[in-house]
Formats: structure tokens, C-alpha cells, sequence
């Protein structure tokens, strides 16, 4: 593996094996499934950085010890979940890759809804489920050994969720979390759950390499109007808290009118239109 150290990351072979299988008609360079990492985007980072040419690869793990989410913020899930990153080099430059993360957003989004059909998005690339967080994305740049771009999108995804985890996260002020399978569900446990897990990542990693290979200028035109379809607080009054590292700046209220060509929010507030760039969605 390049650019890693095997004696940080102990393979978990069953499962990296069912994903390889179920991802044998993509061209990838790696398929990665290990049982505990600093992060996926860590060992991510670190195969880009290793490489002379353009890479595509998909690292899963089943444990994160340092992993993270958008401004920096930690992020922990339960060990019922999906933890991946998928790296893959664009075809647009730096300067365009505005909109990309909610362009990731939604194609996961899409796929997902095969196995969940109220999966929707919550600006910017928040997957939404009954009023609760299931997954979140992490878009960042890294580049080759050459200089040649590269994203690593980052998702952590919720298959099963037990009730004291949900009522401490919310206790603790955050999002309610959600969860694909409700808890009843047959498939909570077991090989069940591993097969949808690798089912999971399979769908999650496809969606994502093919919207970081082909963004452009077209795709994010076709935001607006494919936004409609999966906006999960359309028409809704909201809050956008302002990033932990701009103290100075205040919440911005306003009712949700969806976004604009560049992935940015819109918002009718009381002192008329406004665009939001960045920041922390929450329903009112």
C-alpha cells in the first residue's frame, strides 16, 4: 500500500474481500477495508501522497480514532456503520470544484435511496433521514507526488443506531442521528448486517468516484434543479450557524429557498435575500 505503514492498519479481510467483489467493474487502484485507522481520510491522504500518477482507491474502516467532519469537528459513529473515504483525481481544476460537496451529497443520496427511499440532503451534503442526521461527507484536496489534484470525499453512514446512542447525542445538543434500519429490522446483526455494510460502501464508493471524476462546469449548472428533489428543509424556516472559526459572525434565520449555481445557500430573511456560503444547517 503506498505511502502506508502496515503495522498501523490490520486488515479485515472478510469484509474488504466482499467489497472488492462487489466493486470488480470499477477501475481502482486499491480497495482498502481495515479494522481501525487514525481516519479514512488520513490513510486517504496519505496513498495520494505516495503515488506518481493519478489514483483512484476506496478505504473503509471499522473504527476511526481521530476522525473528523466539516470545521474540523470530531466525528464518532457507532460501530454499526459505514467509515469511507474514496480518492479519486477530477477533471476540473481547483478553481471549479465549487458545488462538488453538494454534488456528493446528493448522488449518495440517490443511490441510498434503493435502500431507504426518505433519504434526502441537508445543505450542504448531510444525508437526512426522519428528521435526523444519517450521514455526513467531508470533501478535501490532496495531491500526487507529482502536484496532480486529487479530492477525498469522506462519509460516515449510520446502518443501525440503539436508543441510548440517539438519546446521547441529542443530549449532548447535536443532531438527532438516524440510521438506515430501524432497530427491529432482521438485518441489525451478524452477517446480515455485514453484508449491507459492504452493500453500503459498495453503492456510497460508486457514487462518489464517479461524481469527483466528473464534475465540471455542466454538473454544477444542473445543481438548482436537481436540488429540488432531494432538499430535506425545502420551505422551511432555519438557522445557519456561523463556522466555530468565525467567532464574529451571527446566525442567519431565514426560510430555506433552496441554492445557487455554486452549491451556495438561500435563505428569505427578514432583511430580504441572502446567500450563505458556509455554515451549520439546523431546521427551526
Amino acid at each position: 500500500m503506498q505511502g502506508m505503514d502496515f503495522n498501523c492498519v490490520l486488515p479485515n479481510s472478510l469484509l474488504q474481500s466482499g467489497l472488492i467483489s462487489q466493486l470488480s467493474g470499477e477501475q481502482l487502484d486499491g480497495v482498502f477495508w481495515v479494522r481501525e485507522a487514525s481516519s479514512t481520510q488520513d490513510l486517504a491522504r496519505a496513498f495520494v501522497r505516495g503515488s506518481s500518477r493519478p489514483v483512484t482507491a476506496v478505504f473503509v474502516a471499522d473504527a476511526q480514532s481521530a476522525g473528523r467532519g466539516t470545521h474540523g469537528r470530531s466525528w464518532k459513529t457507532p460501530v454499526a456503520s459505514v467509515l469511507m473515504t474514496v480518492v479519486a483525481a477530477p477533471q476540473a481544476g481547483l478553481q471549479d470544484l465549487s458545488g462538488l460537496p453538494v454534488a456528493a451529497g446528493m448522488a449518495t443520496a440517490r443511490v441510498l435511496r434503493s435502500i431507504n427511499p426518505a433519504v434526502c440532503v441537508k445543505w450542504p451534503n448531510d444525508l437526512w433521514l426522519h428528521e435526523g442526521k444519517l450521514a455526513g461527507i467531508l470533501c478535501e484536496t490532496c495531491r500526487d507526488a507529482r502536484g496532480v489534484l486529487h479530492v477525498a470525499a469522506g462519509i460516515g453512514v449510520n446502518i443501525a443506531l440503539e436508543a441510548r446512542t440517539i438519546e446521547a447525542v441529542s443530549g449532548e445538543g447535536g443532531c438527532r442521528p438516524a440510521a438506515l434500519l430501524d432497530a427491529g429490522d432482521a438485518r441489525c446483526g451478524g452477517r446480515g448486517l455485514d453484508n449491507l455494510r459492504i452493500s453500503v460502501a459498495a453503492l456510497a464508493a460508486r457514487a462518489l468516484i464517479r461524481t469527483i471524476r466528473s464534475f465540471s462546469s455542466a454538473s454544477r449548472a444542473q445543481l438548482c434543479s436537481l436540488w429540488v428533489s432531494y432538499d430535506a428543509l425545502a420551505g422551511r424556516r432555519v438557522r445557519v450557524l456561523p463556522a466555530e472559526d468565525d467567532p464574529r459572525a451571527d446566525p442567519v434565520v431565514g426560510v430555506n429557498c433552496g441554492i445557487t449555481r455554486q452549491g451556495e445557500l438561500v435563505l428569505m430573511t427578514p432583511q430580504g435575500r441572502r446567500i450563505v456560503a458556509s455554515g451549520t444547517l439546523r431546521p427551526e
